[in-house]
């Protein structure tokens, strides 16, 4: 469900990212010491959605949600996607 989905994005990226200093702010970047570029970030995004979307199919024994790319625009003309490559 569409509602589902906007759920897992809020809890599991908004709310983590946003008004945040990312590389000081984010466990994973400040553990791992990776910039955090708009690729890294890309890919970051992905893991921790493909991760939240399959908990959530699990937890409710559904299997019709496939992540299929996530896109990050960091200006109207700079922008990145990953499709789990």
């Amino acid at each position: 469900h569409l509602t589902d989905s906007k759920k897992i994005i809020h809890q599991d990226v908004i709310d983590e990212l946003d008004h945040k200093h990312i590389d000081h702010d984010v466990e994973y970047f400040k553990k791992t010491k990776q910039v955090s570029s708009i690729e890294n970030l890309c890919v970051y995004v992905w893991t921790k959605l493909k991760a939240a979307l399959e908990k959530h199919q699990s937890d409710n024994n559904n299997t019709n949600v496939q992540l299929c790319e996530v896109k990050i625009a960091e200006t109207g003309k700079n922008s990145v996607f990953y499709r789990g490559e």
